[in-house]
């Protein structure tokens, strides 16, 4: 009788386990779901249209010219990722960009070859990288001018494209990891940036290349 019961325990404990085991895998696809084998970007533009289809796992790209697709040449290896493509109006111009969610490696296509953007040297106060994860990307226009931030949602650490590089930027103080979101204003003559901690309700606005802390009420 104790035996039974012990391996009817037994199968109960490792039934559980089995369970929990299937329901965060389960949690981790649904948080994660699998990327297609191509995705396509269509944007209009005034009377025409411009397209980009790509491999999220390779980042191998093509652009529609009219109907057929040529291929996107690359100027260096592109190593396995989860790509994403961005196609932004500026002005009367297209800007496309493709950015690697895993490590936040990103291009801009220029004279139709992508372009890679310099990494930043570390910003005195900013976040640590904490290595390969889901990196995210906020964009505005203002006027003719496109700003575009990337950021790590987990440490809140950002980068801001100036030019063909990206610079980091600088903390006014600690920041603890959390669940980060970013967002970018503008008007035709300038631009503002947010991050907001969605797990604390902690947020901070950038000035002069720095994010400043917004007081809490008192």
């Amino acid at each position: 009788m104790q035996n039974s019961l012990t391996t009817l325990l037994a199968a109960g404990f490792l039934g559980c386990g089995l369970m929990a085991q299937e329901l965060r895998q389960t949690t981790e696809k649904q948080s994660h779901p699998a990327r297609p084998t191509y995705e396509m970007k269509i944007l209009q533009i005034g009377d025409t249209y411009q397209g980009v289809r790509f491999k999220p796992a390779t980042g191998e790209a093509w652009q529609l010219a009219r109907d057929r697709w040529e291929a996107l040449p690359e100027s260096g290896p592109v190593p396995a990722g989860d790509y994403d493509v961005l196609m932004i109006t500026a002005g009367d111009r297209l800007v496309v960009v493709r950015f690697d969610r895993a490590t936040g490696g990103t291009w801009m296509l220029r004279s139709r070859k992508w372009s890679p953007f310099q990494e930043p040297s570390p910003a005195p106060g900013a976040a640590a990288p904490a290595g390969s994860g889901r990196y995210e990307v906020r964009y505005a226009r203002a006027g003719d001018h496109l700003h575009l931030i990337r950021f790590d949602p987990r440490t809140g650490a950002c980068a801001k494209v100036e030019g063909n590089a990206y610079q980091s930027l600088a903390e006014s103080g600690p920041v603890p990891p959390g669940d980060y979101d970013v967002t970018i204003v503008a008007t035709e003559q300038t631009w503002m940036a947010f991050r907001v901690d969605r797990s604390t309700g902690t947020t901070w606005l950038m000035s002069n290349n720095r994010w400043q802390k917004v007081r809490e009420p008192d």
